[in-house]
């Protein structure tokens, strides 16, 4: 049974379409281990070629004490009615979390059958899903490219190879250190132009 049940009865009952969670409940799911994946939807900052490069946080969040300091400050935790098995957790608008409390049930379209045989193996399935999500990683991967030469193509190949190292090695700092000037002394140039 769902651990915020009663939230997410009143909440249909109200007509909403999520039930708002207490944040200290949700703490101690995490604190005590009790849920299934924690991931990161999402984390913007002011620099979009960093979040670009870092996939806008996106994935499997490494740094669970992280989460749970957030969860300590006015953090919003709210379950979709339709999606029990998730709660969102929102720091901030530019942070977002997802706690998944069980595994997922395996659905009847993930199982493959064979000629009328018994469930098979997915060796002669074509995966498109994967195929799609190259292509667009691939499209990403060239955008990135471009972004990234069009601001700092100007700049000397040591340069470009520490910049494109912090990135490699999501050293924000570093990353910060090298292209702070580059930007400055850009927008500083472009001001004087009159560009603003």
């Amino acid at each position: 049974m769902n651990k915020f049940a009663k939230q997410i009865e009143k909440a249909k009952e109200k007509g909403q379409g999520y039930a708002t969670v207490r944040r200290d409940v949700v703490k101690r799911l995490i604190e005590k281990g009790e849920f299934h994946r924690l991931v990161c939807n999402h984390s913007y900052t002011d620099d979009y070629a960093w979040d670009a490069a870092t996939n806008f946080g996106k994935g499997e969040v490494k740094d669970i004490e992280a989460v749970v300091k957030w969860l300590e400050q006015k953090t919003h935790c709210y379950i979709d009615v339709n999606n029990p098995n998730e709660v969102r957790i929102l720091p901030y608008q530019g942070l977002s979390y997802s706690l998944f409390l069980e595994a997922p049930e395996p659905k009847y379209e993930d199982l493959h059958e064979c000629e009328g045989e018994a469930l098979c193996d997915d060796k002669n399935v074509i995966d498109f899903t994967a195929r799609l999500k190259v292509k667009k990683e691939s499209e990403q991967m060239e955008r990135l490219k471009e972004s990234f030469f069009r601001m700092f193509g100007d700049q000397p190949q040591h340069v470009l190879r520490d910049i494109a190292q912090s990135i490699a090695d999501k050293d924000e700092e570093r990353y910060m250190e090298l292209t702070e000037p580059i930007i400055m002394k850009k927008a500083i140039k472009h001001f004087n132009k009159g560009g603003f």
